[in-house]
């Protein structure tokens, strides 16, 4: 997956390729949230359902 035009960058943690995509094409935040708090609590639920806890 390259971030930029020059720099290649590798992702293979399935929560960090989520929020990759999500910062990059969900500019209008239709499947995520825009505030601040709202996002950490987002991603706290994500990390949490990754963890296999929840």
């Amino acid at each position: 997956m390259r971030m930029d035009n020059s720099v290649e960058t590798r992702c293979r943690e399935s929560d960090g390729i989520l929020v990759y995509l999500i910062d990059k094409y969900d500019m209008e935040h239709k499947i995520s949230v825009a505030e601040t708090g709202d996002k950490s609590h987002q991603l706290q639920w994500l990390f949490f359902q990754a963890s296999g806890q929840g």
